[in-house]
C-alpha cells in the first residue's frame, strides 16, 4: 500500500507492505502524526491481498474518508483520509504478499528458460 501523507504542509510518500499500519501520535505508531487533532492510537489500516480496511480506534476527534465520518471503511485508491490535521492519500492498494499466491520455481526449467 502507497499512502502521501500531507500534515502542516509537509509531504511524505510511504510504502507498506504489512498487514496492519497504525496511525496517531504516539511514538510506537508507523505513521506518527504531530498534530494536536490527533488522538495517541488514532486508527488502523488492516491490509489483505486483495482489500484495505480503515479502523477508528476510539479516537477523539474521529476518522473521516473522503470527507464522511466513520468507523470502518473499505478503501479505494483515490480515497482521501483524515486523521486530525494530516491527510493521508490512498495510492496503491493490494500490494502486500499474498503467501497463498506464491509460485515455486523449478530450477531446472528456470535455467532452460534463460535469455541469452
Amino acid at each position: 500500500m502507497k499512502l502521501i501523507v500531507v500534515e502542516d504542509g509537509a509531504r511524505t510518500a510511504l510504502d507498506f507492505d504489512k498487514p496492519a499500519i497504525t496511525i496517531g501520535r504516539a511514538i510506537d505508531n508507523d505513521i506518527r502524526l504531530g498534530g494536536g487533532h490527533a488522538s495517541r492510537h488514532h486508527c488502523r489500516i488492516d491490509q489483505g491481498p486483495k482489500e484495505c480496511w480503515i479502523l477508528d480506534l476510539g479516537s477523539a476527534n474521529g476518522v473521516q474518508v473522503n470527507g464522511v465520518k466513520v468507523d470502518k471503511k473499505l478503501l479505494r485508491e483515490g480515497d482521501v483520509l483524515a486523521v486530525g490535521s494530516a491527510r493521508l492519500y490512498v495510492e496503491n492498494l493490494g500490494t502486500t504478499t499474498d503467501p497463498s499466491r506464491t509460485q515455486r520455481i523449478d530450477p531446472k526449467r528456470a535455467e532452460g528458460s534463460a535469455p541469452g
